[in-house]
C-alpha cells in the first residue's frame, strides 16, 4: 500500500506540474500563444511582427454589384499588369465590401487578400492634416498660426502658416525631388534630417500663391504635432486617430513592413514587372511613411464621414478648395483633390511609393469610399474607383 502511494503521489505531482505548464486552462493557453497584431501602439521594446488576421465583414452588396466589381477589377489589372491589388468599400457607416485579387508576391505566389500590408504614400497627410484639426479643436493651435511659432528656426517661417502646409501652398520644395535623394533613400532617416534637407533651398514660390503637393509640408507638419502634443507622431496617430477608428493593423512603423503580410512591391521596367527597389518608410515619417490595409483605411473613411473622429466644422475644413491669395480657389483639399464626376462631390488622394499606389475615393454627400491598394507603382486608379462607384 505504501509502494502504491508513493506511485500515486508521484503521477498526481507530475499532472499538476503539466496543467501549471500548459496554462492550467485552454483558455489561458490561448491567450499565452496570442500574437498581437502590428498595430501603431505604443511599445517600449520592438515587437516580433505577427500576421494581420482582419475578417473580410460580410458584403451588404448584392451578389451582382460584387460580380460586376469583381469583373471591372479583373480588366483593370489585365489592362496595367497589376501583380496584386486589395479593394474595399465604405458605405453607410461601415465597411460593405473587402478582397485581395491577384498575388502579393509573384514569385511564391502568395495571394493578395483583403488584409494585405502596403505603404499608402501621401495618403498618410490625411491622418497628418487630422491630427493638426485635433489640435485646433483642443485650442493647442489655429491653422492659421505661422509656422515659425512652432518651429522657431525655420526659414521662411514666419511667411508660411500651417493652412499653407496642409493644403501644400506652403511653395517649399519636395525633399525626394532633392538631386541624388535615390541613392540615399534606401538608408533610415530622421525627421530633423529631412528638414534640414530643404532648410536652403530657395522656395519654388512665394506661400499662398500656387500649389504643390510637396512631401516636405507633411514633415514639418508631423514636427508640429509632435512639439505641440508632447508625443511622437507615431504615439499621437495610436491614440488620437487609429485606435478610436478601430483601425488595429495600421501604422507610422517599420514593424508592419516586416509582417508576414507586406506585400512585395514592383515596378514596370522594358516591359516586365520587376521588384521594386525600396525607399526607407523613415523617409516618409508623417507625409508618407504610414503602412495600412484596404479595410483599414475604409474604417478611416466611416468614422470621417460620419464624424467619429473630428468635428463637422473641421471636416468642412479638410474637404474644403484651398484658397490662394486674391482669392483663387484651387481644385485641391487638405492632402487630397477635389473633382465632381457625374455630378457626384469626390474628394480623393493618390498615393505613391516604390512599388506601390495608393487610392482613396471619398464620395462624401453618398456616405461612400472606396479605397485601392496595390503593388504596383505608376498605377491608375481613378477610372475603376469612378467605375465601381456608378455601381453603387
Amino acid at each position: 500500500e505504501r509502494e502504491q502511494l508513493m506511485r500515486s503521489s508521484w503521477f498526481l505531482a507530475i499532472c499538476a506540474l503539466i496543467v501549471v505548464c500548459a496554462g492550467a486552462t485552454p483558455q489561458a493557453r490561448a491567450r499565452r500563444h496570442v500574437n498581437p497584431p502590428p498595430t501603431a501602439a505604443p511599445a517600449s521594446a520592438p515587437r516580433t511582427p505577427a500576421p494581420v488576421v482582419v475578417p473580410s465583414p460580410p458584403p451588404s452588396l448584392s451578389a451582382p454589384q460584387i460580380s460586376k466589381i469583381d469583373q471591372l477589377v479583373h480588366k483593370a489589372m489585365v489592362d496595367q499588369r497589376l501583380p496584386g491589388l486589395s479593394l474595399a468599400i465604405a458605405r453607410n457607416g461601415g465597411v460593405a465590401y473587402a478582397q485581395g485579387y491577384g498575388y502579393r508576391n509573384s514569385e511564391t505566389h502568395d495571394l493578395a487578400q483583403a488584409a494585405t500590408l502596403y505603404p499608402i504614400g501621401q495618403l498618410t497627410h490625411q491622418f497628418t492634416a487630422v491630427g493638426i484639426l485635433l489640435l485646433q479643436q483642443d485650442g493647442k493651435l489655429s491653422l492659421d498660426d505661422p509656422l515659425a511659432r512652432y518651429l522657431a528656426d525655420f526659414p521662411r517661417g514666419s511667411q508660411i502658416t500651417l493652412r499653407d502646409l496642409l493644403g501644400h501652398t506652403s511653395g517649399l520644395h519636395d525633399y525626394t525631388a532633392l538631386p541624388g535623394f535615390g541613392s540615399r533613400a534606401s538608408q533610415p532617416a530622421s525627421p530633423a534630417a529631412i528638414a534640414a534637407a530643404v532648410r536652403s533651398l530657395a522656395p519654388d514660390f512665394p506661400p499662398a500663391t500656387g500649389w504643390s503637393n510637396s512631401r516636405t509640408d507633411g514633415v514639418l507638419l508631423g514636427l508640429v504635432i509632435e512639439k505641440v502634443s508632447a508625443l511622437s507622431y507615431r504615439d499621437y496617430l495610436y491614440q488620437r486617430i487609429l485606435k478610436p477608428a478601430g483601425m488595429s493593423a495600421s501604422g507610422y512603423s517599420e514593424l508592419l513592413a516586416n509582417s508576414v503580410q507586406f506585400a512585395t512591391g514592383y515596378t514596370l521596367s522594358s516591359g516586365r514587372l520587376r521588384p521594386a527597389l525600396p525607399w526607407d518608410l523613415s523617409w516618409g515619417y508623417s507625409a508618407a511613411g504610414m503602412v495600412s490595409n484596404a479595410p483599414d483605411i475604409a474604417l478611416w473613411d466611416a468614422a470621417l464621414l460620419e464624424g467619429n473622429i473630428v468635428s463637422a466644422g473641421s471636416l468642412s475644413q479638410m474637404f474644403g478648395a484651398v484658397t490662394l491669395k486674391g482669392g483663387v480657389r484651387q481644385p485641391h483639399a487638405f492632402g487630397a483633390d477635389i473633382s465632381a464626376p457625374d455630378g457626384r462631390r469626390e474628394v480623393s488622394a493618390a498615393g505613391g511609393w516604390p512599388g506601390f499606389s495608393a487610392y482613396n475615393a471619398l464620395f462624401p454627400d453618398n456616405r461612400l469610399a472606396i479605397v485601392i491598394l496595390t503593388n504596383r507603382d505608376n498605377f491608375s486608379a481613378q477610372a475603376l474607383a469612378l467605375a465601381i462607384s456608378r455601381l453603387l
